[in-house]
């Protein structure tokens, strides 16, 4: 749980280290918060929380300008630190981090055990599913039809058991019904944080020569451009990590759906002033 939020508020720290308008004090905070939270994943002993941050910083590198620049300087780093960072790990995480590879580990079996009867459970009720986060009072009914079941002396019964995952907690929980209107929404999520993306280019592209005026609001625009990219790195580290454990119904995602309406809404207006003359009262502009 804390692995898969701390990987999401990441991209926000590094990001607005990006941005000229922080004051010494606050870059210091970011640059706290940043190490303070790849700490804060890595003693955290979870995997799955591993490969949220791994896709995190990949994601990041992706949405970077200069891919091949930046992955040589994350090479020369790793080379100059990487020594330094092994030795600060905690012991015995590289040998926990290896078990994700494991077949015999109990944590992974007990996990595909349950997606088994997740899915058993989708198919029996493939239209609405089972009701929202009712997986755990059904698991119990449908693991005796999974693979693995020998009988009740054998076999822990699951009952109350959460499906730890996001995507098995969806999948049994909504139907294809709610799949769908799930897969829908966050469709519109990347989809608007495209276009404030979009946005930000085109008008870079039209406006090659901008007034005092304008430039202080291309700098709020790229603010904007800055947190479309941290939103979007954010929900991959959600969707990644959120594989290994039951999400679905934690505040995460739903929050961030409120944030990417309110970037929308504030790049739009923010925009909206390049087309108003340059005396325009500061009383009726809109600041990022």
């Amino acid at each position: 749980d804390v692995s898969l939020c701390l990987g999401m508020g990441i991209p926000y720290a590094f990001y607005l280290l990006q941005g000229g308008f922080l004051s010494r004090k606050w870059r210091l905070i970011c640059w706290g918060a940043l190490l303070a939270m790849i700490a804060g994943v890595v003693v955290s002993f979870s995997r799955g929380g591993f490969l949220g941050l791994v896709m995190v910083i990949f994601t990041m590198w992706m949405l970077s300008k200069k891919r091949a620049r930046n992955a040589f300087l994350m090479m020369v780093a790793g080379l100059m630190f990487g020594g330094i960072a092994l030795a600060s790990l905690p012991q015995g995480y590289l040998e926990d981090m290896q078990t994700i590879s494991d077949p015999n580990n109990n944590t992974r079996v007990e996990r595909l055990r349950s997606w088994e009867v997740a899915w058993i459970m989708f198919l029996d009720n493939p239209v609405l599913g089972v009701g929202a986060d009712q997986f755990k009072w059904n698991v119990s009914t449908y693991q005796r039809q999974a693979s693995y079941w020998v009988s009740e002396t054998v076999n822990k019964n699951l009952q109350g058991r959460q499906a730890h995952s996001l995507y098995f907690s969806l999948i049994p929980d909504m139907g294809l019904v709610g799949i769908t209107i799930f897969c829908l929404f966050i469709a519109s999520m990347v989809r608007t944080l495209s276009g404030v993306r979009r946005r930000y280019r085109q008008l870079l592209t039209k406006f090659r020569r901008p007034t005092p005026h304008q430039a202080q609001i291309f700098e709020r625009l790229r603010v904007c451009d800055l947190l479309a990219k941290a939103m979007i790195a954010s929900m991959v580290g959600y969707f990644v990590s959120g594989a290994f454990i039951s999400v679905l119904y934690y505040p995460h995602i739903w929050l961030l759906g409120g944030f990417v309406v309110a970037l929308n809404n504030v790049a739009s207006k923010t925009a909206s002033m390049l087309l108003l003359p340059d005396t325009q009262p500061e009383s009726n502009r809109v600041s990022a």
